[in-house]
């Protein structure tokens, strides 16, 4: 499963899923926006079934099924979900993680490096390096404050949480 992203302006913090490829045994599927789908590059209507695969629209999402496990639900904008079968455990990488039930190795990286900074960790999983930029290392807004103004914005933060 391969999402390619898009921001809709360069100077954009936050990207758009352009477009969602799942290749099964050799069969590219293609989730487009507008709800087009794609099967070895030729336009199909939903819902779509080939036997390996079915496609169809679920609610808000479009819906790809495999008769391995394997479901992918995307908005068609930028929310892409994943869910895999149980059969996989210990045998999937990638930004979904290792399922493997130990959350501590998810970052690890396509070179098999477990890393703890998540734009490292999501750089390493770029497919298209020329639509891609590095994202920056991940800041924290308290870097650098001064302690008595920490203490300051955690008890402003308290009202947002209830805990006054």
């Amino acid at each position: 499963v391969v999402a390619n992203n898009q921001k809709i302006k360069p100077s954009d913090s936050v990207s758009y899923t352009r477009e969602v490829y799942v290749i099964v045994e050799d069969v590219e599927y293609e989730l487009l926006q507008g709800n087009n789908v794609r099967v070895n590059g030729s336009s199909v209507n939903l819902p779509y079934n080939d036997f390996k695969v079915e496609v169809k629209n679920s609610g808000r999402y479009v819906k790809l099924l495999t008769d391995f496990g394997l479901v992918v639900l995307w908005d068609t904008s930028e929310s892409v979900v994943v869910y895999v079968s149980h059969t996989y455990w210990n045998r999937t990488c990638g930004l979904c993680g290792t399922l493997d039930g130990n959350e501590a190795n998810d970052f690890t990286t396509d070179q098999g490096i477990v890393v703890d900074d998540i734009s490292v960790f999501a750089d390493h999983w770029k497919t298209n390096g020329d639509e891609c930029t590095d994202l920056p290392t991940t800041t924290y807004p308290c870097d650098g404050l001064d302690s008595t103004v920490i203490e300051r914005y955690k008890a402003q933060c308290k009202i947002l949480f209830n805990e006054t």
